[in-house]
């Protein structure tokens, strides 16, 4: 939730009695054209750090002043937020206050309650005790919040997006620090479920920027044909433009895969809407397709993703990869990569494009140089009417190696009909090769199909189908569903992926709102958040 100025220490202005609901007089006092006071009394009073120390810095030796002293209850207004309490002080000649007594701040993001609240809005700094935080879908207690100008510290946490009455979890933490946008780290965390707390778990160390993952522990994960195996995946900014990126994974029967990439991007963390690593060409072409991937929720997003502002640099080296969602790889190396990817809006969508040089192996066989081309376009098409969207695109990878060149190019056109429960779409998809192909995974798995695609919302029910028909091979050759219900605060799924193999079950939390807020470096209400548009 976003931090205000609402109590900037600006002169004094007129004080203007008004009537109340039930015929009480209350008087208002209006400080330049920002802020605005609503009081039952006021006096102005002495004060300095022995008597008033809470709005003094600590050690202060500033000699006794004058300071504007509201009580009886008190309504304050700042813009949209207004901020209530029993009594308000204000240093006069300065950005220094202290509100006490029932503090509530009311804003359109949320709503934090407290027992008292000090800020320093000039050093945009402040402290609250015994908080309660609604916002962003979560609820929040602690017993002391400090914001300073560089990060924010919080003791005794507990987080639920249950309810604050008797929820049926809640994250504990005993003192978190971090840093909107950037980073933190917990001193530990646990869990109580039912009433029940779980022992602690030792303090871990995380990111808020959307750049990088930040440091994070080996998960297990399964692969089919393999079993289960050992995988980790960690990026962290050396400097605000220059990123490093590791990656490690142990599978039986298969020598063990790693890659290790430095990047370099002018682009902030306000501007990213995610790593800004060049998206690797072995990794599933159409990851970012709502055609071809279950998990790209609505058309609007596949614009959107493409839209975004993308320019970056890499160097890596890579062992034992696979391809995905191709012909079967298996242990690929490059032991030496050079990449840059750029994109941006265009016309009524956006684009994404690379190009890499490499020196790259498969299996057993020789090694060889070669340069890669990637392109991808996606593009909102003209309405068929008030509930039909049109979209459109393209792909186009090309080959240049020492045995010659092989490219391939894949366009696609669809219609989706958006009802007031869901929608129905269907697309066309037209591939050409040319010229031989290095490996079999360079060449598309399907050239000629129709995708056809349904997601549906029935209450707290939400429900999606992808089929995938080849019309050369006259066949189905991928179907996906997810599934997701939400009970309560939880929300369990399922996702399923015939091609590529993936097969997905767990539990959501819904923090993702309460942590995509954070994630800003700049604080600034959901409503001044840049639209994506569409």
């Amino acid at each position: 939730m976003p931090v205000h100025p609402l109590l900037p220490g600006i002169v004094l202005g007129a004080m203007l009695p008004f009537a109340q609901a039930g015929g009480q007089t209350a008087s208002v006092t209006q400080f330049g054209d920002e802020l605005r006071v609503e009081w039952q009394r006021f006096e102005v009073i002495e004060v300095g750090p022995d008597t008033r120390p809470e709005l003094f810095p600590p050690g202060s030796t500033e000699p006794d002043q004058q300071a504007l002293f509201f009580s009886d209850g008190i309504k304050a207004t700042f813009g949209p937020t207004t901020l209530h309490a029993r009594s308000l002080t204000l240093l006069n000649g300065s950005k220094r206050g202290f509100a006490e007594g029932d503090v509530r701040i009311v804003d359109p993001d949320g709503t934090i309650t407290a027992r008292d609240l000090r800020f320093d809005w000039g050093a945009k700094t402040g402290e609250a005790t015994n908080v309660v935080l609604e916002a962003a879908g979560a609820f929040l207690t602690a017993e002391r919040m400090t914001i300073g100008p560089d990060f924010w510290t919080m003791r005794k946490v507990r987080v639920t997006t249950c309810g604050r009455e008797r929820p049926v979890y809640a994250i504990l933490i005993p003192s978190i620090r971090f840093t909107p946008g950037k980073g933190g780290r917990a001193k530990q965390i646990g869990l109580e479920v039912l009433g029940v707390k779980t022992p602690m778990l030792p303090g871990m160390s995380f990111s808020l920027d959307r750049r990088v993952q930040g440091i994070r522990p080996p998960f297990v994960s399964y692969r089919r044909g393999q079993g289960a195996g050992v995988s980790w995946s960690s990026s962290v900014l050396l400097n605000e433009t220059t990123t490093v990126l590791g990656s490690f994974g142990s599978f039986p029967r298969q020598l063990p895969g790693y890659g290790f990439m430095v990047t370099s991007s002018p682009i902030t963390a306000d501007q990213a809407r995610g790593p800004t690593a060049p998206r690797s060409e072995l990794n599933e072409w159409f990851a970012k397709r709502y055609f071809d991937n279950i998990d790209v929720e609505t058309p609007k997003e596949e614009v959107v993703e493409h839209k975004v502002v993308r320019k970056s640099w890499s160097l890596g080296t890579f062992g034992n990869q696979n391809a995905r969602a191709r012909a079967e790889s298996e242990r690929i190396n490059k032991s030496l990569e050079v990449a840059y990817e750029q994109g941006g809006p265009i016309a009524r969508g956006g684009y994404i494009a690379q190009v890499r040089a490499h020196q790259i192996r498969a299996g057993d066989a020789a090694t060889h140089e070669r340069a890669v081309v990637w392109l991808a376009t996606a593009q909102r098409g003209p309405d068929l009417g008030r509930r039909i969207r049109t979209t459109f695109g393209g792909d186009l990878m090309g080959y240049l190696q020492g045995g010659g060149t092989f490219g391939w190019a894949r366009l696609h056109a669809a219609a989706i009909y958006e009802a007031p429960k869901g929608r129905l779409g269907l697309s066309y998809m037209k591939g050409f090769e040319g010229g031989r192909s290095l490996y079999d995974f360079d060449q598309l798995h399907s050239s000629h199909a129709l995708h056809a695609r349904a997601d549906l919302r029935f209450g707290p029910v939400t429900a999606s189908y992808l089929a995938k028909y080849d019309m050369g091979m006259k066949r189905v050759f991928d179907k996906e569903y997810s599934l997701a219900v939400r009970v309560g605060c939880f929300e369990p799924f399922v996702v399923f992926r015939a091609f590529p193999s993936d097969y997905r079950f767990g539990l959501r939390l819904s923090l993702d709102r309460l942590t995509r807020a954070l994630t800003n470096r700049t604080v600034r209400r959901s409503s001044e958040q840049p639209r994506d548009g569409w």
